[in-house]
């Protein structure tokens, strides 16, 4: 087939409820009469493949504007056989995906729109950054802006995250004797086998002999078409509904996640929608509501002609809360029943809903988890809040360092500085860069073992040669790959890959450490045959530099607002007051050497025991030639710096290759 190539001011991945939400927005604004529109969605939704429910009051109900798509409604609310709760003020309301759709497809009528029945393979962001590239098998599009509701991409989950599926197939069943109370919704009925997740039945009445009825599963695998027929059977059977004729079946699976999700491009024109914008909630599946306000707040944005401030990862109590019961259900499926049951009987059910829309007070929080298992909930919070600590403890370390650094100086301790900066050396600052002979080939033979040492002492050797024929060009090429590896190393920690970013990152790292020290890297640089760097009296300060890069620094922090950033800032800040080779150390050995020894870690999948044998070799080595040039020049700091920087740009240079390509192949496996 020919490529086509188009134009478009908005292009739409997937129309599902997401981007219909957003289109039905626009339309409402009138900002779809003169635009040109892009549709990618290999399904033509002619059917009614989904059901979208949630609760609300009726000034919400207005406030989102669905009155028109409500089919049904329900005031009740049912939990196995117990007798109904009513859920006042809420309502729980029932829209038919089919209804959503038809909304959409007139809409689009009117519109001028190109419908791609194709999936979208790429997207690039291009030099000119209003435009973004998406291609599909046989067609280009060029857009002003895409809103891209493909499912997300989640990192890894660490040891207090967790990735679960809600699974459910369901039948939409009438029966010949009325069986059902239509003012009644069945949210779960855990008369269902549990032995192989938490699983239960939930029944949606749309009269007293019609209604759908869903087997639906929290679990790890999702829920396969026989298990789910026969499971359906058993219960039609114990519920005794006779004689009932299936009108249509329907299945999905919902990610019940709370890992983090991978943002793929970073800037203001492209929008993830639905579950890739994080607006599923974890623990319950629900979304619609708030895939609704998501629409509301871009269009409102995008008319005011100002980038949307989107929060995709959810953080607070309600995250952790999610994190428990997802970690609980992960690991104790059997214990589902028990905690939904023992909710539902000693809350109200209005407070329930509450609850799970995130609107209820601390207080109120307290109260609903004194009705579920104590011991069980209590134990996986204090596992959630040991993981997080350990967590950050990366971003803690070089903050504690710099403030013991500070008191041993005040104390007149300045010896104990440098002991744990050479212990820190000794055991992670030189290791983490002992391991690359296993980076991108784990098991080499003698001759290709032989040929790596050649090859990455040959790097080495070119690297020295240069600082031999140019001090100065050497400097600033050490200088350049530093900076780079060190933006690196802080966002493969945040799953981050801007080559921008992390260069401007690595930058403002490197020059905030020599600038606001910048008598003793002249100093230094002097003893290289390299002139000093000129400065200049600031605004606030006797220094330009330092000021200047002190905003460099904060500039990348206020870009990216990450929390393991924001505390090696802080540390970084603190270095200001110690001196250069303690504040560069700190940076190098505990924070940015930890982290490349904990991505080493996880990468090679290695214990910290088996990291240390495979560097052993080449960490005593480099050790031994560290204390050779320490007795050279006569244990003097002022004498042993600058050989020590030659020495580091002369090993670190064909490290910073290893490391790159040992970072590249992790990003391609995620």
């Amino acid at each position: 087939m020919h490529e086509s190539n188009y134009i478009a001011d908005y292009v739409f991945i997937g129309l599902g409820a997401a981007n219909s939400l957003i289109i039905k927005q626009m339309h409402a604004h009138d900002m779809l009469s003169t635009a040109s529109l892009v549709i990618i969605e290999p399904d033509e939704k002619l059917l009614n493949d989904k059901t979208f429910c949630f609760w609300a009051q009726d000034e919400e109900i207005t406030e989102l504007g669905f009155a028109s798509l409500i089919n049904h409604s329900w005031e009740r609310l049912g939990i196995n056989e117990d007798a109904p709760q009513p859920v006042w003020p809420y309502t729980y309301h029932h829209i038919s995906s089919l209804t959503l759709y038809d909304e959409i497809r007139s809409i689009l009528f009117t519109c001028n729109v190109v419908f791609i029945r194709e999936r979208a393979e790429s997207i690039e962001k291009n030099p000119d950054a209003c435009i973004l590239t998406i291609r599909t098998p046989n067609h280009t599009i060029n857009a002003k802006h895409v809103f891209d509701s493909r499912p997300p991409r989640w990192n890894p989950p660490s040891t207090h995250e967790t990735l679960l599926l809600q699974s459910f197939f369901g039948r939409r069943i009438r029966t010949e004797e009325p069986q059902f109370d239509s003012n009644t919704f069945t949210m779960m009925d855990f008369s269902v086998d549990q032995s192989i997740a938490t699983q239960f039945v939930y029944v949606l009445p749309f009269s007293s002999t019609h209604a759908l009825i869903e087997l639906t599963r929290f679990g790890a695998s999702p829920i396969n078409y026989e298990y789910a027929q026969e499971q359906l059977n058993a219960y039609f059977k114990l519920k005794q509904f006779g004689n009932h004729t299936i009108e249509s079946e329907e299945q999905g699976i919902i990610p019940m996640s709370t890992c983090a999700i991978k943002q793929d491009q970073q800037c203001d024109n492209f929008f993830r929608t639905g579950s890739g914008a994080g607006r599923i909630k974890p623990s319950t599946g629900y979304a619609f509501k708030e895939l609704a306000r998501d629409a509301i707040h871009i269009v409102k944005s995008l008319n005011n002609e100002n980038p949307p401030k989107r929060i995709i990862q959810r953080t607070g109590r309600f995250a952790f809360y999610d994190r428990i019961l997802l970690k609980i259900l992960e690991l104790h499926p059997h214990r589902g029943k028990e905690i939904f049951e023992d909710l539902f009987h000693h809350v109200r059910g209005t407070r329930v809903l509450q609850f799970l829309e995130e609107k209820t007070s601390f207080i109120e929080d307290i109260a609903i988890f004194m009705a579920l298992p104590k011991v069980l909930f209590m134990k996986y919070a204090m596992k959630d809040i040991c993981a997080n600590l350990t967590r950050n403890a990366i971003g803690l370390l070089p903050l504690s360092i710099s403030l013991i650094f500070l008191l041993s100086e005040y104390l007149g301790l300045d010896l104990l500085s440098w002991i744990i900066l050479a212990i820190g050396m000794i055991v992670i600052g030189i290791p983490h860069g002992a391991i690359d002979h296993v980076l991108n080939i784990p098991e080499r033979s003698r001759t290709s073992f032989a040929l790596f040492i050649l090859g990455y002492v040959a790097k080495g050797m070119i690297m020295f040669a240069i600082w031999i024929m140019s001090p100065l060009i050497g400097l600033i090429i050490f200088l350049l790959y530093s900076m780079w590896h060190f933006g690196q190393a802080e966002y493969e920690q945040e799953s981050v890959h801007n080559k921008g970013l992390i260069f401007m990152r690595g930058v403002a790292v490197l020059s905030f450490i020599l600038a606001t020290h910048i008598p003793e890297t002249n100093a230094i640089i002097n003893a290289l045959s390299i002139p000093s760097i000129p400065d200049s009296a600031g605004l606030l300060t006797s220094s330009l530099l330092s000021e200047s890069s002190v905003l460099l620094l904060l500039m990348t922090v206020f870009i990216q607002p990450r929390k393991s950033m924001i505390l090696s800032t802080a540390s970084l800040l603190l270095g200001i007051f110690l001196p250069l080779l303690q504040a560069f150390g700190v940076y190098f050995v505990f924070h940015h050497s930890v982290l490349g020894w904990n991505h080493l870690k996880k990468g090679l999948q290695k214990t910290h025991m088996q990291l240390w044998q495979l560097s052993a070799p080449f960490s005593i080595t480099a050790i031994g030639i560290l204390l050779l040039f320490f007795f050279i020049t006569g244990y003097t700091i002022t004498g042993f710096a600058p050989l020590f920087f030659i020495f580091l740009s002369c090993l670190s240079f064909p490290h910073v290759l290893e490391m790159h390509s040992f970072y590249g192949s992790i990003f391609k496996r995620k």
